[in-house]
């Protein structure tokens, strides 16, 4: 009997170690298995992320090679500006070989006033930002805006000096009706503050009936400092530009790079 019980025992107990085994091995398995699915689902939710980040990379190369190219437009509007600015200082300093014929054109050309206005401002203060993985690149986007203000700062200077004085001074000249007829008429001014199509559009206003002395208008010392002032507001928005549009080329370098890598995952 005592022998019965015995072995009874030991049976038992290697049941209850088998049971065990068994039940520890259940476990791992489906430890193993949730630790998989996480895997799994960490791997499925890195590739969305990843696709996500390649749309918003795309987006802002977009983006920043229209920045770009309105940007260098931008840049040839002052320099143009400054170049008849310079030209009616000359004529107004005496230079024997400047056209009396020219100055309503160079008179119409100083006073262009370009406005840079980047798109994609939004973007870079969402949430968006925070599916691009280079910390470069981000603090790039996040300081875009104020690196921009750096350049329209200058331009809003100078559009409010046109307005309050630069206007006011040819409008008692009697000059504007003039210089917008004249803006109509030549399409290498209308494009630079309408769009392309506005070529096809003609507005018909006429020139003056009165005669009008371009000459000694210009040479109102009054005019000298105007000129001066639209020189310098132009020539520093420029300066400011090249340090933009150098930004813009960094970021897309490395925007180009990021895709680069992104495709080849």
């Amino acid at each position: 009997m005592e022998q019965n019980k015995t072995g009874s025992s030991a049976e038992a107990s290697a049941k209850a170690g088998r049971y065990l085994k068994y039940a520890i091995g259940e476990i791992i398995l489906v430890v193993i298995g949730i630790l998989i699915a996480l895997q799994v689902n960490n791997w499925n939710e890195n590739r969305k992320d990843r696709k996500k980040e390649l749309t918003v990379l795309s987006q802002i190369k977009e983006d920043y090679n229209s920045n770009l190219k309105q940007l260098d437009e931008k840049i040839d509007i002052r320099k143009k500006a400054i170049i008849s600015s310079k030209w009616l200082l000359s004529y107004i300093d005496g230079n024997p070989t400047l056209s009396k014929d020219s100055i309503l054109i160079h008179l119409g050309k100083s006073g262009y006033a370009a406005t840079f206005d980047p798109i994609n401002q939004q973007l870079m203060g969402s949430e968006i930002l925070s599916y691009i993985r280079n910390d470069k690149l981000k603090h790039m986007l996040s300081s875009w805006s104020s690196e921009v203000v750096q350049v329209t700062e200058e331009e809003q200077d100078w559009n409010q000096f046109k307005d309050d004085v630069r206007t006011p001074f040819l409008v008692k000249q009697n000059v504007i009706r003039n210089l917008i007829d004249m803006a109509w008429n030549n399409d290498e001014i209308l494009i630079t503050f309408t769009d392309q199509n506005a070529t096809k559009t003609k507005v018909e206003i006429g020139k003056s009936k009165s005669q009008i002395d371009y000459e000694s208008i210009i040479k109102i010392p009054e005019f000298e400092s105007i000129l001066a002032f639209g020189i310098s507001r132009n020539a520093v928005a420029n300066v400011q530009s090249m340090t933009l549009r150098q930004r813009i080329l960094e970021i897309l370098e490395i925007v180009d790079q990021e895709i680069n890598e992104l495709s080849n995952e």
